[in-house]
């Protein structure tokens, strides 16, 4: 335990002062609204806050492919994060991009889940691929702005927590909609195989029945736009 507490000493010890003061700002804001958070914040916000600033400054912008399942995921660390780039531009005056802002709230979210980066991208990136073998399968492009996708985002990752929690999902509708819905059902099918392949999450045929009805949506949604 002491050897931790002087390893991360060091770490911070480490950083460039302006730099951990801001982030320093940031997490306190952040606890005001999530309550304590994991210690090891600090050390990995800081590295990926001096990380971004160096990056700025040699002129090179990093892309967030995740940016828009962010904000609808995780919304009050995204506005957290937005209050965060108030604090770096006031502390260390430097302008940080909506796809960095995206990235700090995957850190606060971490931090609240007890999760590593890792896994919380792991995630994010699980939800998004779904969103791209509905687009393939469709050949529509889901407005990422709209609320459809709002509305998709959240419940493919509500069938994934339910699944991981082990929680039992009644579908009532599931004959009516295997059969009058096949397409949908199908790809809902093949959103379940990828998330088990991936990820080893077992989706129930009820809850790929759910999948389906939020897909069909989207599937007449497409065939207006025709």
């Amino acid at each position: 335990q002491n050897k931790d507490m002087d390893d991360y000493v060091a770490m911070l010890s480490q950083r460039d002062e302006e730099v951990l003061d801001a982030i320093k700002d940031i997490i306190l804001l952040a606890e005001k609204t999530f309550g304590k958070l994991n210690d090891h914040l600090l050390v990995v916000l800081t590295d990926h806050v001096e990380f971004a600033i160096k990056r700025i400054k040699m002129g090179m912008e990093i892309d967030n492919p995740f940016l828009q399942e962010i904000k609808v995921l995780y919304p009050q660390e995204y506005e957290i994060g937005i209050k965060g780039a108030e604090i770096i531009k006031k502390r260390l005056d430097i302008e940080i991009s909506e796809d960095e802002i995206g990235f700090i709230a995957l850190y606060l979210y971490s931090a609240r889940q007890n999760k590593t980066i890792g896994e919380t991208v792991k995630d994010t990136r699980l939800l998004r691929e779904a969103v791209e073998i509905i687009e393939k399968a469709l050949n529509y492009r889901i407005d990422p702005e709209g609320l459809d996708y709002i509305r998709l985002i959240n419940h493919l990752n509500y069938t994934v927590t339910s699944a991981r929690d082990k929680r039992s999902i009644k579908n009532p509708l599931l004959d009516t909609v295997s059969k009058r819905f096949k397409f949908s059902f199908e790809i809902a099918r093949k959103i379940a195989s990828h998330f088990e392949q991936n990820q080893n999450i077992k989706i129930s045929e009820d809850a790929i029945g759910f999948m389906a009805i939020h897909i069909e949506r989207i599937r007449q949604l497409a065939e207006m736009k025709d």
